[in-house]
């Protein structure tokens, strides 16, 4: 958000200087998004906006958050009344109020195209907005004096009925600057009895454009759908100044303060007069009023102000605050707040104005809880490093998916980017198969995949969601009885009950099997005393030994003898078959692997060398071998 220093200082009295301004909006949550700059002798201030705060998105925003830090008065814009509602020589419709909340027009005749003031011009045009001619300019300054958009409609250039309506497939319409577009009925349109003439909220037409002879006007302001606002104008690759705005939530309250304050300047600068008005308003929003107690500021954040300290703040933002009680303040939100929901909001308001730094950096006067980990990511850790050590590779897929049948009611989005991801999953398979198809790509002969994720449906008019494992194998020699395996061994990992009712096995193809884990119903279920599984198993030694015995030695007496001689000695296999020799002698190979199992710990060739130097003194000892060293 550019801000004129000069535009600002209109509103809000204060001597500092701009480097001071963002020092001050910063230390209260809005930081500068770039360097102060000077375009043409003005003073320009970019700041970082929220996602929540479209209020900032305008000048008057700005200077309330300036004048509750420096504590004096906002001085507002002048505005005029409108006129009482009545017919207009254009009819306008809206066929639907979820998709525009209110549509507010006025008509204005008789304009002049006298120049307006230099400074105004400068002010706009240092925020980034050229000047284009009177009429067009004061709509821009308004907007971004006070955050709502407008729309001056040339009135000579519209025909029968003005609706707000969805645009029809692949409909036509020529915007501002010459850009062909073809619309879908996700857009939002504002038509006549020919056409388009504007794309709601984003951007207008050619065939309505205001000029320097146009003398009469519709101007509109609207608040609309802003998910439909954001989804059009990235669809088109449009983002201009009024989608910005119009895709955060506006309060429809701001279309008339905006129609008043453009009224008072096109009757000041170009001698307009309003002549009839619209206001198509469906469902009215009540104003929020919410309450909280002084000692949830101490509780949640650890400041302990007063009751008219508290009251003070808020007041200076603007927000209506009155005590109730000694304890308890109702707060009245006004229209232009609309990130403030809940009482946790106005703490938030309070500490920021008090100040972050003022509040006290104090250690807790108690112990810490001993185990302040959720129980479900110990035991999720415990299945994701099982299933690595089983050779799967683990996956983390998208929840939003298009799933054409499910088990499961799913849950719907109301307003998704696109249609091929509308819902919340309600099975990992999905997500699992893509990833198997990607993996299949690359050739490789064995997939073995794993996810620990959540899923989502509803039940009883509530949402749920779930902790699930979801497996794929895919390979041309895997069975049912592959992943049968890795859910017996689970259960024995965990130490829990077997129950089929927690999993379930499917086929996908001749070559792919999937299995799905209900982990919260897992980790609730009966517990048992499970033999310990090995997953990491310790680091194993290996040394081969070649002797020559006599014929008749029998080579079981010696393998069972090598496999007593330590505790290192994990196995003793026979390498190959012993060959005859001449002089009733043969040859011997034997294998041997050494492990430190019993105390699952790692072993090393320092380790090993003692027991090898006692096997082959046992060899040569007792069996009068002679080992080829």
């Amino acid at each position: 958000m550019k801000v004129p220093i000069e535009w600002l200082k209109q509103y809000v009295d204060t001597s500092l200087e701009a480097d001071e301004i963002g020092v001050k909006l910063t230390e209260i949550g809005h930081m500068q998004d770039g360097k102060i700059d000077n375009k043409e002798g003005i003073t320009v201030m970019d700041l970082e906006v929220r996602q929540n705060r479209p209020d900032v998105l305008s000048i008057i925003g700005v200077a309330r958050e300036l004048s509750a830090i420096v504590q004096t008065k906002l001085k507002y814009p002048d505005l005029s009344d409108l006129p009482k509602a009545k017919a207009n020589e254009i009819k306008i419709e809206v066929e639907s109020f979820q998709s525009c909340y209110r549509f507010n027009t006025l008509v204005i005749k008789n304009l002049s195209s006298n120049p307006l003031p230099v400074q105004m011009v400068a002010l706009l045009t240092a925020y980034g907005m050229p000047s284009i001619n009177p009429i067009v300019d004061i709509s821009n300054y308004v907007m971004i004096e006070l955050g709502q958009p407008l729309h001056a409609f040339n009135l000579d250039s519209i025909e029968g009925t003005l609706v707000v309506r969805a645009a029809t497939h692949d409909e036509e319409f020529t915007a501002l600057g010459g850009k062909k577009l073809k619309l879908t009925p996700d857009d939002i349109v504002i038509a006549d009895n020919r056409g388009v003439l504007a794309l709601a909220g984003i951007i207008g037409g050619e065939r309505a454009k205001v000029d320097n002879k146009t003398t009469d006007i519709l101007l509109e302001a609207a608040v609309y759908n802003q998910a439909s606002i954001r989804r059009t104008s990235a669809r088109h690759g449009i983002r201009t100044e009024a989608s910005t705005r119009l895709e955060k939530f506006l309060h429809p309250k701001g279309t008339e303060v905006a129609l008043s304050r453009a009224l008072n300047l096109y009757s000041q600068f170009c001698s307009g007069k309003a002549v009839g008005s619209t206001d198509l308003y469906y469902n009215e929003a009540k104003e929020l009023k919410l309450s909280f107690s002084t000692s949830q500021v101490l509780k949640i954040g650890g400041v302990k102000l007063s009751i008219n300290e508290i009251v003070s703040i808020l007041n200076r933002l603007e927000l209506k605050a009155k005590k109730k009680s000694a304890q308890l303040i109702e707060v009245s939100i006004p229209y232009f707040r609309t990130d403030l929901t809940i009482e946790e909001d106005l703490i938030e308001e309070v500490l920021r104005i008090h100040g972050y730094e003022n509040i006290p950096a104090i250690l807790p006067n108690m112990a810490p809880p001993k185990n302040i980990q959720f129980p479900y990511v110990d035991f999720e850790m415990t299945i994701r490093n099982f299933m690595t050590a089983c050779g799967y590779s683990e996956q983390i897929t998208a929840p939003l998916v298009q799933e054409n049948s499910s088990a499961l009611l799913p849950i719907r989005l109301e307003n998704s980017l696109t249609k091929t991801k509308d819902m919340l999953r309600t099975t990992l398979r999905h997500g699992l198969e893509q990833s198997d198809k990607n993996w299949l790509k690359y050739g490789y002969p064995r997939i073995a995949l794993f996810e620990v994720g959540k899923i989502y449906y509803q039940s009883n008019d509530e949402y749920k969601e779930r902790r699930t494992l979801g497996v794929i194998l895919h390979h041309k020699s895997g069975s049912y009885f592959d992943l049968k395996g890795v859910v017996e061994v689970l259960f024995e990992k965990l130490k829990r009950r077997p129950d089929d009712s927690l999993y379930s096995i499917v086929k996908i193809d001749k070559n792919a099997f999937y299995l799905e884990f209900d982990i919260e119903a897992l980790i609730n279920a009966e517990t048992v005393d499970g033999r310990e599984v090995l997953t990491e198993p310790p680091q194993q030694i290996f040394h081969d030994f070649s002797f020559i015995v006599s014929q008749d030695q029998a080579v079981g007496a010696i393998i069972d003898a090598l496999k007593s001689i330590s505790p290192l000695v994990y196995q003793v296999t026979l390498g190959e078959m012993p060959k005859m020799l001449k002089g009733g002698t043969k040859s011997v190979f034997i294998h041997i692997a050494f492990s430190n199992s019993n105390n699952n710990v790692n072993i090393s060739n320092e380790d090993v060398e003692p027991v090898r130097k006692d096997i082959v003194s046992l060899l040569e000892s007792k069996f009068s071998a002679r080992v080829r060293k």
